[in-house]
This record gives C-alpha cells, sequence and structure tokens, in this order.
C-alpha cells in the first residue's frame, strides 16, 4: 500500500510540472492566491519537484527514450549555448534568472522522470484524471461565477479583476484534452462500472471545456484523433464502446446532457452561438492562411494570428530569396524573431542546427507516436501518442521552440513514449507488446 502511495505521489509532481498552466491560472488569477507572475509557477514546480522525488537516488535508474532524447537535449543545449554566447537583445536581471530558469527545471524534471519505473506508469493515468479534472471544473466554476465572464464569450481567467482582458485559452483546451484522452483510455482498463461512469463524466465535462474555449487547434486535433483511433483501433474502440456497462453510462449521460439543454432555453441558445463561432472561426483561418478570396456576396473577418504566421513564412522567404548565408547558417540569435510557427522560428534565431535539431525530435516524435497508435505498449504512451497531434500542429503553427509550456510536455515524450511493461487488460485501447 505505501509503494502505490509513493506512486501516486510521484504521479502527481509529475502532473504539477508538466500541466501546471491551468491550476496555477485558476488560483492565481481565477481565485487571487499567491504570488503574482512567473513567481506562483515556480513555487508550483518545486512543490512538484520534491513530490516527484523518491528519496533514494542510488536506486535503479530508468533510460529514456533514446532518439528523442539525443534530439531534444542537443536543441536544448543548442538553446542554452545562444543564450550565453549570442544574445542580440540584453536579457538581464529578472529576466536572465526566468530564462536560466526555463533550463533548469526541465532539466531536473527529466532527471527525476528517470526515477519512476516502468512497471508502473498505469499509477500516473488516475492522478492525471484527477488533476485535469480539477483543473477541469476550476475553469467551469470561475466561469459561473465571474462577473466580467457573460455566456457566449471564450472561456478564459481574467488576469485581473478590474480588467476585462483575459489570458490564452490554450492552456485549458490542452488540460480538457489530457482529461478526455486519459479518461477515454483508463475507462478500458477498468473493471468498477461507477469508475467507468466517472471517466465518461471526465470526457462529457472535458468536451464542455473545449467547446467554451473555442481553440482551432485542439478542436481539430480532436478531430485527428478520433480518425486514427478509428482507422487503426477501430475494432477495440467499437468493442469498449458497445458493451453494457459503456452503452448505459453513456445513455444516462447523454439523457441528463439532452434534458438540461431542454429545460434550459438559454443553455441551448449559448450552444448554438459557440457552435457557429467555432465553425465561422475555422473558416476565417482557413480563408486567411491560404489567401482563398470569396464571392463579392461573401465576406470573412480576417484572422490576425494567422495573418502574422504567413508573414512569418514571407519572412523566411525573404531570407533565402535575398541570399543572407550567414543568418541562414548560423540564425540572428537568441529569441530574436518571434514568429509564431516554431519550426521557422528555430531556423530564424538558431540557424541550420536549430532547426536540425527540432525538426528531427519533431519527426521522432511523430514516428514513435503512430507506431504507438498502431500498437499501444501502454496506457501512458498510448495518451502521449494521441496528444502529440496538438505538439506536431502546433510546431508550424503556434508558439515558440523552445518554451516552459512546450519544454515540460516534452521531457515527458523523452522519458515515456514508447516504453514496454508487464501486459495489461486484452480488451484496452493499450494492448501490451512484448518486451
Amino acid at each position: 500500500m505505501w509503494q502505490d502511495f509513493k506512486y501516486y505521489r510521484m504521479g502527481l509532481g509529475i502532473n504539477m510540472l508538466w500541466n501546471a498552466y491551468p491550476i496555477v491560472t485558476i488560483v492565481r488569477d481565477g481565485f487571487g492566491i499567491g504570488p503574482a507572475g512567473s513567481v506562483a509557477t515556480v513555487l508550483f514546480w518545486a512543490v512538484g519537484l520534491v513530490l516527484l522525488q523518491p528519496f533514494q537516488i542510488f536506486q535503479r535508474v530508468y533510460a529514456p527514450n533514446p532518439v528523442l532524447a539525443f534530439f531534444g537535449v542537443a536543441f536544448m543545449a543548442l538553446s542554452f549555448i545562444y543564450l550565453n554566447y549570442y544574445l542580440p537583445q540584453n536579457i538581464l536581471g529578472y529576466d536572465k534568472v526566468r530564462e536560466l530558469l526555463s533550463y533548469a527545471f526541465p532539466l531536473a524534471f527529466l532527471i527525476a522522470l528517470c526515477y519512476y519505473p516502468n512497471d508502473k506508469v498505469d499509477k500516473i493515468l488516475p492522478v492525471i484524471i484527477l488533476f485535469t479534472m480539477v483543473a477541469n471544473i476550476g475553469l467551469i466554476y470561475h466561469l459561473l461565477t465571474s462577473p466580467y465572464w457573460t455566456f457566449g464569450e471564450r472561456a478564459a481567467i481574467r488576469f485581473s479583476s478590474s480588467e476585462r482582458q483575459s489570458n490564452n485559452p490554450h492552456a485549458f483546451a490542452s488540460n480538457a484534452l489530457y482529461c478526455l484522452l486519459a479518461a477515454a483510455v483508463y475507462s478500458t482498463q477498468v473493471k468498477y462500472s461507477l469508475t467507468r461512469i466517472f471517466c465518461y463524466l471526465c470526457i462529457l465535462t472535458s468536451l464542455v471545456v473545449l467547446v467554451f474555449c473555442r481553440t482551432n487547434s485542439s478542436l481539430f486535433s480532436l478531430g485527428l484523433m478520433l480518425f486514427c483511433a478509428l482507422l487503426f483501433r477501430g475494432r477495440h474502440v467499437l468493442a469498449a464502446t458497445f458493451n453494457k456497462s459503456a452503452l448505459f453510462s453513456m445513455v444516462f449521460l447523454i439523457t441528463a446532457v439532452v434534458v438540461l439543454i431542454r429545460r434550459s432555453p438559454r443553455l441551448s441558445l449559448g450552444l448554438e452561438i459557440y457552435m457557429k463561432t467555432i465553425s465561422t472561426r475555422a473558416l476565417n483561418t482557413f480563408y486567411t492562411a491560404s489567401g482563398v478570396k470569396l464571392s463579392q456576396t461573401q465576406s470573412i473577418d480576417v484572422d490576425a494570428s494567422s495573418v502574422y504566421r504567413v508573414y512569418s513564412y514571407q519572412y523566411i522567404q525573404e531570407m533565402f530569396r535575398e541570399g543572407k548565408w550567414g543568418e541562414i547558417l548560423v540564425g540572428e540569435g537568441y529569441k530574436s524573431q518571434f514568429m509564431d510557427v516554431p519550426i521557422l522560428e528555430s531556423l530564424a534565431n538558431q540557424g541550420i542546427l536549430g532547426i536540425l535539431f527540432y525538426s528531427a525530435f519533431m519527426l521522432f516524435l511523430a514516428i514513435y507516436s503512430f507506431l504507438q497508435i498502431i500498437r499501444p505498449t501502454n496506457g501512458l504512451s498510448a495518451v502521449l501518442a494521441y496528444f502529440s497531434f496538438v505538439l506536431l500542429l502546433a510546431s508550424v503553427s503556434m508558439g515558440r521552440p523552445f518554451d516552459n509550456s512546450v519544454a515540460m510536455p516534452f521531457m515527458m515524450y523523452i522519458r515515456f513514449l514508447g516504453i514496454k511493461y508487464y501486459p495489461a487488460s486484452t480488451n484496452s485501447l493499450s494492448l501490451p507488446v512484448s518486451s
């Protein structure tokens, strides 16, 4: 019993590091508890590292995925070298400390992960479900009680009670996807009906959060996940879905939702508004990025973020067209350009080596994830494999190549993606492969 508690405790530490932002944002910005800014996140990470420690440093150390570790650590080392020796802009004082911590915490996280046993990864899934569900409920509670949010707006936590400015909803959408995937996989591995019903409730709640957040990347990733699950694991998905316990639970939950919507015209109207907004925003993004012109009788709103990414692609094209071979070879320096397209930014800032290490990491991440989708070795690897769609899409559409929001998940993939352990249940989405 004590051994199981230790692994659940370490699993909580893992979640506090690789998925910290939703709960930190809710506690810090939603409820106004704790220090402001990045200090709260650093403290949260520090507590997570303490929980993750095995307290027996001379026990067995488990090897990470060697290919992902090579390219991931190589890109991290290159970025650190550029931070110290190729820094076009002055980063001093607090900003310098923050940059250094963005390397120290992921490295410490990876080292600590190597102490987590391969045959205990099944303990991490229920912790992921509970941790992410707390964040989902916290977001919904804040939205229902906040005087600064109205039904129909994009879901987010306000940075300040005196302003109507909101933070980025992508963290909450990603959290909802974590919860949905973990609950879907775990529901196929448990025997108790109540646990399965809770998993289905988590899936339903996560879908509600995804609709509220209205992030194109998360919704598109969810569609790709469902398509791949049906394509490569269709028989197991259908077997897990169409059994007595699953059908009874889903019929009960769906009936409850339908009754709730029918008895609440405001909720029904809000759902219609959200779905219309999602489809309109997706079309605006497509038309802006592709440059497709509509007829004179049709009009769209230009998607600002998509326009910025189009400019980023044009910037790289101009570098090659104008023959700036020195900048192409070594880059323009550490975080000299923000392009919101990580794979392009790795070239613009760190040159050929930067894009080589980063793109190789993403390529092998895609390969290992694809293999895990076809034949998963364990439940955690299955969750990571399906969630890789979010990271792969983000590498060409959103964020920076090296940032804490991606560095922590990268450490999880380096350590756990594709590891093998003892056989699991045969009706699971995570069928075993012999070691």
